[in-house]
Order: structure tokens, then sequence, then C-alpha cells
């Protein structure tokens, strides 16, 4: 159930009255989630990261798996959802780790933007209490670590979650303490991560069960954890409905305008594809940026149309080029049928708006496929 709080009540032509609210849950009223892509509808690079190992692995937008020495995984958009979503992201072992070695951990996480969490005040007087809610399936039951991590002072809180039956949606809703140490900062690098441990080394484990917010101790941070979901192949684990608030109750989850939510998922990562990618989509020239070569200099020739963005990026994006007929190797263009390097993109946070390519001449037609990535 959501608080209202009541400014006041004024009276209306016709006898009514209208409700002037200040906020729910001691929060915003509109944009009170403040994870991007929570109900995970979409997938740019994606819909499928087969065998995955290692960091920074994403499938579904802004969500990302971080596994180290812990099995190998696909990590996937998928239809299986609760009631009101028709998205998850799920996590499938396709290589077991029975016996994890002592700094091995499995972990699905969400990055914070600076910018993005500053109505939390933490490390203020007024520091807010927030709230995570998530629904979460696997056939794996046991106990399981939800993580919050402050990257800007090096702290971290943790509690814990049950799931109870297998192969069964359940809410989860956790709620974390006011932190009145360590201000967040308030710009365009990560500050803040929610971690949900899957599996973990005694690095991790080994500590005390964490209370309340302190200074990072790694063998704290995932206590309690009783599960290793890599110790089997059979084993998956999915979630959606992700859902970061302030105040101390879980209100319904606020499902964002379709526009709105592509265009917050563009500020990290962008594709000619759009929406529908993954880039490396073998389409011949149906998607693809279309340009003619135009002046030469010392890195080669100048496409004539560069890559204008349709989000301003977090920072200046890593620029990555393919041939759309042959994406198997980056940094290549289509030209008139033949494939040709390219050796250079400059840009910035809006556009990248000068394309080289080697082996060229002038007026000669170029199709690319093109992803821009400003990840945290």
């Amino acid at each position: 159930m959501s608080t209202i709080k009541v400014n006041s009540i004024e009276s209306a032509t016709g006898g009514g009255v209208d409700a002037k609210i200040a906020s729910v849950n001691s929060g915003s009223i509109g944009n009170r989630n403040l994870v991007i892509n929570g109900a995970m509808k979409f997938a740019q690079r994606s819909v499928s990261a087969t065998g995955k190992t290692g960091s920074g692995i994403y499938a579904t937008d802004r969500m990302l798996a971080d596994i180290g020495s812990a099995g190998t995984w696909t990590i996937s958009q998928d239809s299986e959802s609760p009631d009101g979503f028709s998205k998850s992201t799920k996590f499938q072992c396709t290589t077991a780790n029975s016996s994890l070695a002592a700094g091995a951990f499995l972990l699905f996480q969400y990055r914070f933007e600076g910018h993005d969490v500053q109505p939390l005040a933490k490390g203020t007087s007024g520091a807010k209490t927030f709230t995570v809610s998530f629904h979460v399936r696997s056939n794996k039951t046991g106990t399981y670590i939800l993580g919050v991590n402050d990257r800007d002072n090096t702290r971290n809180n943790s509690k814990p979650y049950t799931i109870s039956a297998a192969n069964t949606w359940e809410k989860k809703t956790i709620t974390f303490e006011a932190d009145t140490t360590g201000a967040l900062n308030d710009d365009n690098g990560e500050s803040l991560r929610l971690d949900f441990w899957l599996g973990a080394g005694t690095n991790f484990t080994s500590g005390s069960a964490i209370t309340g917010w302190e200074a990072t101790t790694n063998a704290n941070r995932a206590a309690n954890l009783s599960v290793n979901l890599a110790d089997n192949t059979a084993n998956n684990w999915y979630i959606t409905g992700l859902q970061m608030e302030v105040g101390s109750v879980a209100t319904e989850f606020e499902h964002k305008l379709y526009c709105q939510e592509l265009a917050a998922c563009q500020r990290y990562y962008e594709s000619n594809m759009g929406p529908n990618g993954p880039v490396t989509t073998t389409d011949g020239s149906i998607s693809s940026q279309w340009a003619y070569m135009g002046s030469q200099d010392s890195n080669s020739l100048l496409a004539s149309t560069g890559i204008v963005y349709k989000a301003t990026k977090r920072v200046q994006p890593t620029v990555t080029i393919y041939n759309p007929s042959n994406t198997a190797t980056a940094n290549r263009a289509n030209s008139e049928g033949n494939e040709k390097t390219v050796t250079a993109v400059y840009g910035g946070i809006n556009a990248a708006g000068r394309v080289y390519v080697s082996g060229c001449s002038a007026g000669d037609f170029v199709t690319y496929n093109w992803e821009a990535s400003a990840e945290l």
C-alpha cells in the first residue's frame, strides 16, 4: 500500500474537490522508479548472449552480468514473465562449476549514474530510506543476497531474500536504511550499483552479515548466501519489474512510456538498428548507414554523411563499425560490394561526424552498421 501526503483540498467548480498530492511514499509522483528498463523491454544489442564468462555482459539494456570463474552462461531477454509484464532477463547455466574458488563470483548488476540517484540525498542529514522491489523466479530455492554498492565512497549494504518455491514467480521487496555518510557525486560517473549475488566464493561469504551501511568489506558482501546457481546446468534465474524508489514502501511498478524508456536506454547504448538489433545482423544494406566518400586526408577518405545519435550520450561513446554484409570483423565497411577498413571515427556526445574509410575513391558508395556505447 502506498502512502499519499496531501498538501491541501480546495473547492472546485461544481462542488467537487481537487486534491493536490505532494508526494507518493515521500518521493516524486512521476518517475519514481530510478531504474531504466526495469521491465526488461529493450535488448538493443541482442536478445541472447551465449557462452559468456567475464564482466560487462549485456543482453537486455542497462542490465549486465559479472561472472568470475563461476561457470559459463547464456544471458537473454525472455518472454517468461509474471502478470503485468511481457519480458524478463534470464540467466541460464551452460557449463557448471559446483565448487567455487575463493575469489569466484556470479552477479546480476544494475549501475546508476550519479545524476540519477540524487533523490536519495545520501550523505546528508536529509538522507532517505529507499526500497528495491522486483519479481524473481528460479528452479533453485534458497537464500540470495541483494547488495547496494556505493562506488563514490566505498560503502556497502546487503540484505537477504529467499526464493521459496521452485519455478514460480515471487515478488520481493527490500528496504535499505538512509545513509548520512558519503554523498553521491552529482555527475555522469557511476555512483551506485545493485548487486544481485547468485553465487560467490569465500572471499565474499566468510564474513559477518551486514546489518546496515558500512565501509565495504568484501568478506561481508554476500554473507548468508546459501546458493550457488552455477552448480548445475539445469539452473536458471529470471528477473523483471525491477524498481528502486525513495521511501520504505514498494509502490506498484511504474511502467514508463515506450519512447521515454528507449531514449533513456540510448543515452548509454545506441545503434543504427534501433531497438530491433543486434548491430551484427547480416542484412546487406537494408537498415545500414549510407554515405558517399568525399575528401581525403591522412586518415583516408571521409564519408560524406556521419552518424547523428538519437539521444545525447553520457560521455563520448566508443563507436564500432561493421560491414552489413559480413559482420564477423569490427571496423569494416562495404564499398560497392567490397569490404573496406574503417581507419578512424571522430565525434562527441551528439554525433560521430567523421568516419574515415581506406581503399576507396572519391564518389564511391559506402554502407555500414554502427554501434555507440557509453555504458558505465
